[in-house]
């Protein structure tokens, strides 16, 4: 196996609970409270669909449980990301995402509404999967 590769899973394996990434979480995302959601159907319709809801192929995301791509080698029909949870607020969702592969992670993004547009931060990557709500918000807050 690559060095490189290797070298690169230990640091994702190794890093704290917190998201590491270059942006910073959206100023209306900082105050919210926040509601779980365990399914792509209890997003606002445009998160979903920026994420690939119902987009056909590997574009696509299956929902929380549902069967997606977990390696490199795609399965035809089966998408390459897979629904994790969010934390739902009035003008903030924080959406983390599973994507499969030899570096198979979870990225955590923000999405802040501005009147009907909701604009997409990537925040960075997470070590794990975060089981509960709260798990989810410390994770994006540090």
């Amino acid at each position: 196996m690559n060095p490189y590769v290797i070298a690169g899973m230990l640091v994702a394996a190794t890093s704290g609970a917190a998201a590491t990434g270059a942006e910073a979480m959206p100023a209306a995302c900082t105050a919210e409270h926040f509601a779980e959601a365990r399914s792509l159907s209890q997003l606002p319709t445009a998160v979903a669909q920026t994420l690939g809801r119902d987009v056909p192929g590997l574009e696509d995301i299956a929902d929380r449980g549902g069967r997606f791509n977990p390696t490199d080698v795609p399965s035809p029909g089966l998408p390459m990301k897979r629904f994790t949870l969010a934390a739902l607020g009035k003008d903030c969702v924080l959406v983390v995402i599973e994507r499969g592969g030899i570096a198979h992670y979870f990225s955590l993004l923000a999405f802040e509404r501005t009147g009907p547009v909701w604009r997409m931060t990537e925040l960075g990557l997470l070590p794990g999967p975060p089981v509960t709500l709260q798990e989810l918000l410390a994770g994006a807050r540090k």
